[in-house]
């Protein structure tokens, strides 16, 4: 096997992972809003972190547990920008019982998960299709 062939596997390695991270968002995303507890509290502020391209702002979210306690969550993916998901807006929260902190706000992802999914494939095939059309 030519040493051409072990550089196709960072591209390919790369897809993979974007790919894997997608998928287990998805499945944790659609367990969380199939068999997670609900309710609803507020968006009490905005976390930031550093991105690529700037600023990221995340929501924390507070809201009261089906037993009683009071949780504070800050959303795990950072936005560039935040329209419907300011400081006291009222939002629906799915949320693992046993672990509140895993916990998913509805319609804050907008399909970020399907797009880390879409992007690792697309570097497979590409990087597939190369490879079978150098074999030629």
């Amino acid at each position: 096997m030519n040493k051409e062939w072990f550089f196709a596997l960072i591209p390919f390695g790369l897809g993979m992972v974007f790919f894997t991270v997608g998928l287990i968002f998805v499945r944790r995303t659609r367990a969380l809003r199939r068999s997670g507890a609900k309710a609803y509290g507020h968006v009490v502020r905005l976390s930031t972190s550093a991105g690529g391209h700037g600023t990221l702002y995340h929501p924390v979210v507070r809201w009261i547990t089906s037993d009683g306690h009071t949780v504070e969550q800050t959303a795990a993916v950072g936005k560039s920008w935040i329209v419907h998901f300011r400081p006291g807006t009222r939002v629906l929260i799915h949320y693992d019982p046993r672990d509140p902190g895993r916990m998913i706000i509805e319609g804050y992802s907008g399909g970020s998960e399907w797009l880390f999914c879409l992007l690792g494939g697309s570097v497979m095939v590409v990087t597939i299709t190369v490879c079978v059309v150098a074999a030629f």
